[in-house]
């Protein structure tokens, strides 16, 4: 539970700085009079299960309850098996067991869901009641019980006497049965069927064959679809549905309670110098930072103005960014006396790399041969430029010669070379960003060497680009298309990846699919010429990335499986034999997230990255130019939020909204100001 800045610190906040201090966390603890930096700031993110103190409070994986939480059932990450038939996952004492829809019961042992209707004359009723040659009749509301004819209104069906307008297994007429998508039991109204949502969840895209896909305890939807938990100057947390102030942001308070203004109250000012109420007075009138923290002192020490009664240093303070008085908005950052906004996404590519703001901006850096980084020039850089004329980006994709981004509105656009229709339209170059034709539902893109696709808000994916090796996916024998084509067979996407000439998607049950370019079995053990085909041995996946020629995915649970080429130990099972069936990465749990390079892979514990394959331009991260066959810790990184892998680079957004990369850097694709190689984290330039 957060510490109220207008309380009187006790043990138990004691507890908290203690706790954190260890954990190496920047914590603002109000109620102690102020904040105390202690290590690197806590990541954007509310609390997880993962066996981390994610938000810094002190506590580990508060919120959870593994007893009874079904996506966390007995310990962290173990997910009850999704969408059961006629029934709702639950957890009881840590063990999945399923609650059955109203008018369904489970008979069967062994069987998923509840698959017995409640008016079988097999099971009148309860389970084991069979009523020979009798009828069952009754109501899912009172009670079935067998009968030897049917009540006067309703309809004998296989010997059931069913009421056609609200039997959810004969809707309408006999043996017509109202489904169960996922996170919702269907129900009959009226002769029609319809859904109800499970407790927690919403159907916001209005497209009843998902089902109930959001869950409305995220900070995106919390409590309604699309409400965002985002209260000023302070981390959310959304909790059974319900806005709450997480965290407030370094020098900020809530001093009123109030979740609707978050936490309003600077704590750098005379009247609340370091906690709430607070006040400077007499012979100590400043408020200034002393010994770490906000204490109220005589004079401003050289370097800090005095702004509203309180000394602050200018080129940090977000309220007095530049100059007193000069507030960045909630979600930017103030960096040398400037308000940026933090970066939310990265993607590293071929010989460049590209970032996305908060605030929708995209910037890139590193080579910029075919206009890939989409400045207006052909002009490389070692710092990041911004992209033209592009706003409202959401994510961003840097292939080996091209670039694309998705814009909030759900327009795809791309950059740089089209030499086969990579980024649409006709062939040649593009500095700056155009738009792909068709595609105003985009949620995601994926660019990969010479083909590119995206998701659509349906769950369907489509492609464009080269097809020689029908890394397109529509199972046409044509060289390419310069449009988008739907890839037949997937309805239900919610993650794709692309790598040189294959293509992988994740659907929303967790099996992953992939298409194209089989030479060193990256499709894994069962690939299906032209077509997707499900990757046999994977289930559970809750994240895919598709390296060069090799594949891997996140399990339920945290463990990472990749398959694929493994020349150089790219698959991280401490070999470099190539593999059809997946094989788990040796040295890696708890896992959250894996991103695939040219001949290595990274992967994401926490906000711990871990490396595996080719090192040889310091891709690995820790510190050593030679290769590794398992995975092994990055060095000195403990805050990243995301991390994607390039060719021979390896990129990382960290809490602070910074971006930091390593690896190769000759062409300023790491984007410190250099073209040296680097072995370990380096920030790059001019971000947040």
């Amino acid at each position: 539970m957060p510490i109220s800045p207008h309380r009187t610190p006790g043990s138990a906040a004691l507890l908290v700085l203690a706790t954190a201090v260890l954990a190496g966390c920047s914590v603002d603890v109000h109620g102690l009079g102020g904040v105390v930096d202690s290590g690197p700031p806590c990541p954007l993110t509310e609390e997880r299960c993962n066996g981390l103190d994610d938000d810094c409070d002190g506590m580990v994986d508060e919120g959870f309850d593994l007893l009874r939480d079904a996506l966390n059932c007995g310990t962290c990450g173990f997910v009850c098996p999704e969408d059961p038939d006629h029934a709702a996952p639950i957890c009881v004492a840590g063990t999945c067991e399923v609650s059955c829809d109203l008018g369904w019961l489970d008979c069967v042992a062994g069987m998923p869901g509840c698959e017995t209707s409640i008016s079988d004359p097999r099971h009148c009723g309860r389970c084991g009641n069979p009523c020979g040659g009798l009828v069952c009749d009754g109501s899912p509301t009172t009670t079935y019980m067998c009968s030897e004819t049917c009540t006067e209104g309703r309809t004998l069906c296989s010997s059931s006497c069913v009421d056609v307008a609200t039997d959810t297994a004969h809707c309408g007429g006999c043996d017509n049965v109202c489904a169960s998508p996922p996170h919702a039991s269907g129900i009959c109204l009226a002769s029609t069927c319809d859904l109800s949502c499970d407790s927690g969840y919403a159907d916001c895209d209005a497209r009843p064959t998902n089902g109930c896909e959001q869950s409305l305890a995220t900070v995106a939807s919390c409590g309604m679809c699309d409400v965002a938990c985002a209260p000023d100057h302070a981390i959310g947390t959304c909790t059974t549905g319900t806005c709450a102030v997480a965290r407030c942001d370094s020098g900020w308070g809530d001093c009123d309670d109030m979740t609707s203004n978050g936490c309003e109250t600077s704590l750098t000012t005379s009247s609340n110098c370091g906690g709430c109420g607070v006040a400077c007075s007499g012979a100590t009138p400043l408020c200034n930072t002393v010994g770490g923290m906000r204490a109220c002192s005589a004079t401003c020490p050289s370097g800090l103005d005095l702004c509203s009664g309180g000394c602050v240093d200018t080129d940090t303070d977000a309220a007095h960014c530049g100059r007193c008085g000069t507030a960045c908005a909630a979600a930017e950052r103030c960096v040398d006396g400037n308000c940026r906004s933090p970066i939310i996404d990265v993607s590293a590519g071929g010989s460049h790399t590209c970032a996305v703001r908060a605030t929708g901006e995209v910037l890139c850096w590193g080579s910029n041969a075919n206009g890939r980084l989409g400045d207006g020039t052909k002009t490389t850089r070692n710092t990041p430029v911004t992209v033209a004329m592009l706003t409202g980006a959401v994510q961003v994709s840097a292939g080996v010669d091209h670039t694309c981004a998705v814009r909030r509105t759900g327009e795809v656009l791309c950059w740089g070379r089209n030499n086969r229709s990579q980024t649409s339209g006709t062939a040649g170059e593009y500095v700056e960003p155009h738009a792909v034709t068709g595609l105003t539902d985009g949620v995601e893109v994926a660019a990969g060497a010479e083909h590119t696709c995206a998701l659509r808000s349906s769950g369907i994916v489509a492609c464009w680009g080269r097809n020689d090796q029908e890394q397109l996916g529509d199972g046409s024998a044509t060289s390419g298309h310069s449009a988008p084509v739907d890839v037949p067979g997937i309805t239900d996407a919610v993650q794709i990846t692309v790598g040189d000439k294959h293509s992988c998607a994740r659907t929303r049950s967790g099996q992953v699919l992939c298409w194209g370019l089989n030479d060193h079995h990256q499709l894994g053990p069962d690939p299906m010429p032209g077509r997707p085909a499900v990757v046999t041995g994977i289930s559970g996946a809750i994240d895919v990335t598709a390296g060069e020629s090799h594949t891997c995915a996140v399990l339920t649970g945290g463990t990472v499986q990749c398959w694929g080429f493994n020349s150089e130990g790219q698959l991280g099972d401490d070999s470099t034999s190539e593999r059809t069936d997946p094989v788990i990465v040796e040295g890696l749990t708890a896992a959250v997230q894996v991103a695939g390079g040219g001949l290595h892979t990274c992967a994401r514990r926490g906000r711990v990255p871990w490396c595996w394959g080719r090192g040889d331009e310091g891709q690995l991260g820790y510190g050593s130019t030679t290769d590794r066959h398992t995975a092994i810790m990055v060095s000195g990184l403990s805050d990243a939020i995301d991390i994607d892998a390039g060719d021979k680079h390896t990129c990382a957004v960290v809490a602070t909204g910074g971006v930091v990369c390593w690896g190769e850097n000759a062409t300023g694709r790491l984007g410190d100001g250099t073209t040296t190689r680097r072995s370990s984290p380096t920030p790059v330039a001019d971000l947040p």
